[in-house]
């Protein structure tokens, strides 16, 4: 029996993505939310990873396909798009949305058996760098598919490849997040805290995404070396996991700061532990628009972030912008925010959350992504 069984009327879309309940799930949330609203059949699909908690999702059906990270690569990527056509056509999918590089791809063989309308949502800067990858992406614009990047930066990026990206198909729909929802699900501070294994009375610098070089942790590390004489309460928390633990580990070894910065590892629902941050720092090399910025904004934080252009278009205006791998220009931000009392950071966080109720409405987010699909089902219907 198919998940459209006594659903004739209603066109379905599947929304493919990695990993149950990362970053980008949140973002999955809002488009099945907005096309749930309309009247769509939504699957949220997850290539790996999780199972089918149905109660956590806002999604008609959440299907968890649980392949391996061996069945994800190379040649093996055509048996897994095989299981996956099987799958569109018994639930008579019109439509694929498909996050981020390899959903993309897995989308675009599954698509030349099923020809329907696939949108791919390009995250970040540097998807397509490779050679190969940019041959795939004219030949995915060749084909009529639409793109969607999350920021003007990435829409900019994709147009800079020279490899057919144009107004036409592509274009921009800026990451949101539901700022009431967001805060709802902040624990306590003091909970945060315990959680994270912080005391009560410590200066929190904190950040959150994958251990990745171009997220530039080792540059944090470099400045609160330099900082914790002058503030021996500090701490600085990662949250995430990722290739690049190993030499963050290190660093924190040689430096003699293991009481001074805690990697905490990967974390189900990661922006709870947001309240328990006095600033919130991210020194990214690249960007499409992250996610985990909007969430310390709903947050209430002050923020440090890097002055590339996907973070300096969306940070606050009180925000602290400092140069890439510049470890000096950090510290001394880090500094102008520690020097403020609390309620002068607590006040500067207030017109972090302001700013990004002015400027990022999921309202707005919803609305545009509706529109797009609608566009490319109206023949459909």
């Amino acid at each position: 029996m198919t998940v459209r069984a006594g659903l004739a009327s209603r066109l379905t879309i599947l929304q493919l993505q990695s990993k149950y309940n990362v970053a980008d799930s949140d973002l999955g949330e809002e488009i099945a939310r907005a096309l749930s609203a309309a009247g769509y059949y939504v699957i949220s699909a997850f290539l790996k990873g999780g199972d089918a908690r149905t109660n956590e999702t806002v999604a008609d059906r959440l299907h968890c396909f649980n392949f391996s990270e061996f069945q994800l690569k190379g040649l093996w990527r055509f048996a897994t798009a095989l299981k996956l056509y099987r799958y569109c056509k018994d639930n008579n999918i019109d439509l694929i949305i498909a996050h981020r590089f390899k959903q993309i791809h897995i989308a675009d063989i599954v698509n030349r058996w099923l020809q329907i309308p696939v949108v791919g949502v390009v995250h970040g800067l540097g998807d397509y760098d490779r050679s190969y990858r940019r041959r795939m992406l004219k030949s995915f614009l060749g084909r009529q598919w639409k793109f969607v990047g999350v920021s003007q930066a990435v829409k900019t990026y994709l147009m800079g490849l020279e490899v057919g990206a144009t107004d036409s198909n592509v274009s921009v729909i800026n990451n949101a997040i539901d700022i009431e929802r967001s805060r709802k699900s902040f624990l306590s501070r003091e909970k945060a805290r315990k959680l994270l294994g912080v005391e009560d009375n410590s200066l929190i610098v904190g950040t959150i995404g994958r251990m990745v070089p171009v997220k530039g942790h080792k540059y944090l590390v470099n400045a609160i070396q330099a900082l914790v004489s002058d503030y021996p309460s500090l701490k600085l928390v990662i949250i995430g996991d990722g290739r690049e633990r190993e030499s963050i580990e290190r660093m924190v070894t040689d430096y003699n700061l293991a009481e001074n910065v805690i990697l905490t590892g990967w974390k189900d629902n990661a922006s709870r532990y947001l309240s328990g941050f006095d600033i919130f720092a991210f020194p990214s090399l690249s960007e499409g628009l992250p996610l985990a910025l909007l969430e310390a904004m709903s947050a209430g934080l002050p923020v440090i972030c890097s002055d590339i252009d996907a973070l300096a278009s969306v940070a606050p205006p009180e925000s602290v912008l400092v140069p890439t791998k510049d470890s000096d220009a950090l510290a001394r931000g880090m500094t102008e925010l520690l020097s403020k009392s609390c309620e002068e950071r607590a006040a500067v966080g207030q017109l972090a959350l302001e700013y990004l109720s002015n400027n990022h409405s999921v309202e707005d987010f919803r609305r545009e992504y509706h529109t797009l699909i609608a566009q490319l089902l109206e023949p459909a219907r």
